[in-house]
């Protein structure tokens, strides 16, 4: 069976249902429909590999193509693969520590509710001298690659002063523990500096049983976390 593609709307998020063959025969078909949908739709995408036979290596490039271009605009790609060949490939070249990957579109409709979803408001404070990134949702090992999208570019922009609000974190992961902690000390090695603004809680309580105090300040206000970076 040759490469089918369709697409839909799902609770406002474009489906790319591709059936049969993505091979090298099919990845610039492939390419410029997820084009056509980002231009079209919002910046997130999720394609559904339900009825996917093969996918070969040129495919996997065509996906992490659209992938990166995804992360450059602060948006997220999700996969729908069930257990089988084309789950184990993309397992084996690591898409799964780079994308959301899951077994059925409605485990995805579920993920997207606002409880489980990671989004971010990146804007400047008023001496438009530091970045305040708030983050909304969970921080965990599936969300890291879209968690740093929210500051690495900004970081290979040349902004070194940055707070993280999240007061609308509701789960941290050891892996986002992980990727503060790097960030803070390439801040560091940067003369730059990273607060935290986090409430009274369990995301709080996290980072204060990791020491996460000791290295950044954990403020209880946007504005206090402002003012420990300037």
């Amino acid at each position: 069976m040759d490469m089918d593609i369709n697409v839909k709307e799902m609770f406002g998020t474009a489906i790319i249902k591709v059936a049969g063959r993505l091979n090298a025969d099919g990845v610039i078909d492939f390419e410029q429909k997820c084009n056509t949908v980002l231009e079209n739709y919002g910046n997130k995408i999720v394609l559904d590999f339900t009825q996917l036979e093969y996918l070969s290596s040129a495919g996997l490039c065509g996906i992490l193509t659209i992938g990166k271009k995804l992360k450059g605009t602060s948006g997220s790609l999700l996969i729908c693969a069930p257990q089988g060949s084309v789950r184990q490939i993309l397992n084996l070249a690591g898409f799964n520590q780079m994308f959301s990957i899951y077994e059925k579109l409605e485990d995805i409709s579920l993920a997207e509710d606002t409880s489980v979803e990671t989004t971010a408001i990146i804007k400047s404070d008023t001496s438009n001298r530091v970045k305040i990134i708030t983050v909304n949702g969970k921080i965990d090992a599936e969300r890291i690659p879209e968690f740093k999208s929210y500051y690495e570019p900004l970081m290979k922009k040349g902004d070194r002063y940055f707070v993280f609000n999240f007061s609308g974190v509701d789960y941290l992961s050891s892996a986002g523990l992980c990727a503060i902690l790097a960030f803070g000390k390439e801040l560091k090695n940067h003369k730059g500096k990273l607060a935290i603004f986090v409430p009274e809680g369990p995301v709080r309580h996290i980072l204060e049983i990791s020491g996460f105090g000791d290295m950044f300040p954990l403020c209880t206000s946007e504005e206090e976390a402002v003012w420990e970076v300037l």
